[in-house]
Formats: C-alpha cells, structure tokens, sequence
C-alpha cells in the first residue's frame, strides 16, 4: 500500500512537470526572453505586437508583472495574443484568442496603468478609434519637425560659443572657351542705315555747293574803290656835334675843311623829314556775311528732313560744321 502511494507520487510529479515544460506564463513586461515567435511593426506611433504560441511552447496564461490577467481552463492554450500600444497614451489594448476554448475564444481587455477590464467588441472599437486619431494628431504635430542637428563638442569651446566655420567651395573650371556673341543686324536696320548716309552725304554736298557759290557772290559784288592814302609824319632827329672850343694852340689856325663845312651851325634845330605812305583800307564786308546761305524756306525743309532722319542737334550742328571747314 506504501509502495502504491509512492508510484501515485511520481506520476503525479512527472506529470506536473510535463505540464510546467510544455506550458507557459506569458509575462507581458519580459517578451524578449520568451522564447516565443514574436512580431511587431509601429504606425503612426502606435505599435502593434502579435505572440504565437508553438507545439513545444504553448501559453496557458497571461500576466503582467505580479499580476495574473488570463489564466485557461484545462486543455486550453492561447493560438496568438494581440498587444495594441500607443507612444501618446498610457493605455493598452489586448486581444487574446484561444484554442480548444471552454466559454469564448476571443477576449478584450483594457489595461490601464493600476487595473485591466475585460471590455466588449464595440467598446476595444471605440476606444481604439480614439487612441488612433490622438495619435496621429500627435505625430503630425511633432514628429513631422525635422530635428535640430545636435552640436558636437568640437563645435563649441569652453565658453558655450559656437566656433564659426568657414567653408570655402571651389568653383569649378571649365575647360570649354566661353561662346563669342555676336550681334547680328536685321535687313530693315541696314538698309535704314544706308539711306541714312546717303541722305547726309546729299545734304553735306548740297550745303558745300551752297557755301562755294554764296562765297563767289560775296567775291563779284564787291566793289573795286582807290585806296585813299594816309599820311604819317616820321621825325627824324640828328645828335648835335658840339664844336670843341677849347684849343691848346690858340695861335695856330687852320682853314675849315669840308667835315666842319657841312657841319651845321650850332642851336639850329633840324627839320624833320615828312615820308608819305600809301595804306589801303577794305570795305566792311560783313553784310554779305551775315547773310544766310538758304532761303527761311530750304532751311525749314531741312530741318524737317534732319529731325526724320533721327539726327540730334549736336549732330546738324557737326554736318554743317563739317561742310564749311571742307569749303575752306
């Protein structure tokens, strides 16, 4: 009977460890040790991450810490449990469902910080909804920020003051000659230019003919007078010879010679010589001058015609300036 008792033992304890091996207590806090197929992606900061259980490993409970959340009934294990976490909220969400089920195969839980609640479909829905559209307003609002480059320590010295940096770029050389541009004229701006010479040719020849015959008009109507002449007075005085009256030998005298003849009494004054000289003097030409080379007419014509061409005044000024030095 002893001996019987002891067998019931040892089966019972090779049974309870079976069990212990061949099944699992989830710990939601420590997921990467185990040992379980684990998979999670993040959206939007909003994680999700899905536990499966394998045929050597199979979760017949859940808990989180110290605290006991789902624990099945005989024969029952966990296929995947579900865990929906939000970066903004201290909320989650979990999903179990459950193989060879007893009541329900799939459970809702919310967990808060302090407690969980077993909810319904359309609560998990409702509160799901509202954890996604607080999360993603978040993420728009600051994940979306590019973030400020940190500074590093060669950046800045003792003093907190960032070091300016002076990046020279080299610019780059091209080996390919710079194109040369030239300027090309249309036909209508040629020919305009043409026209133009050859209509200020005309008119600095027509001007040049112009001042030739008005010079030889001035050169016939002036008129040949005698030259009256002028008479200028010219003195022309002689030094005196004052004799020497003082002689050593006052007992010699001798005859005047020639010199002492011709020599003039002394306090006479010499009469001066009057030479007539013949000056001509010129007519005052300056009417014929001033007289314009054409009519009040031609110059309007002109005028006109040296504005249609798009000459400016400093411009007539120089042709005609041009045309009398030629004439010249």
């Amino acid at each position: 009977m002893v001996r019987l008792n002891i067998l019931l033992l040892l089966y019972a304890g090779f049974l309870y460890h079976i069990k212990s091996v061949y099944s699992v207590l989830l710990d939601l806090n420590n997921l990467s040790h185990s040992g379980l197929q684990v998979v999670k992606t993040v959206e939007r900061d909003i994680s999700k991450t899905m536990i499966y259980s394998t045929q050597e490993r199979k979760i017949t409970g859940i808990c989180k810490g110290s605290k006991l959340i789902w624990m099945g009934y005989r024969g029952e294990y966990v296929r995947c449990v579900t865990r929906i976490l939000s970066k903004w909220c201290n909320s989650t969400l979990i999903i179990i469902q459950i193989n060879n089920a007893v009541k329900d195969d799939t459970y809702y839980i919310h967990i808060d910080p302090s407690n969980y609640v077993y909810i319904s479909k359309e609560e998990f829905d409702e509160v799901l909804d509202v954890i996604s559209k607080f999360s993603q307003w978040m993420y728009e609002k600051y994940s979306k920020r590019p973030k400020k480059p940190e500074k590093r320590k060669g950046d800045t010295d003792d003093t907190e003051k960032t070091k300016k940096r002076s990046t020279v770029e080299p610019q780059p050389q091209s080996d390919q000659p710079e194109p040369e541009v030239t300027q090309v004229k249309s036909i209508e701006d040629v020919e305009r230019e043409k026209k133009r010479k050859d209509l200020m040719m005309s008119l600095r020849n027509k001007i040049q003919q112009r001042i030739q015959e008005k010079s030889k008009q001035i050169q016939i109507s002036k008129p040949k007078k005698p030259l009256v002449p002028e008479t200028i007075l010219v003195e022309l005085e002689s030094d005196e010879h004052p004799k020497d009256s003082d002689i050593s030998d006052v007992g010699l005298k001798f005859p005047p010679t020639e010199l002492e003849q011709q020599q003039p009494p002394e306090n006479q004054q010499l009469e001066p010589e009057v030479t007539q000289v013949e000056m001509g003097s010129d007519d005052d030409d300056s009417d014929l001058l001033n007289e314009s080379l054409f009519g009040e007419d031609v110059e309007k014509w002109l005028e006109s015609e040296l504005e249609d061409i798009g000459l400016s005044e400093s411009e007539r000024d120089s042709l005609f300036e041009d045309t009398t030095e030629e004439s010249d």
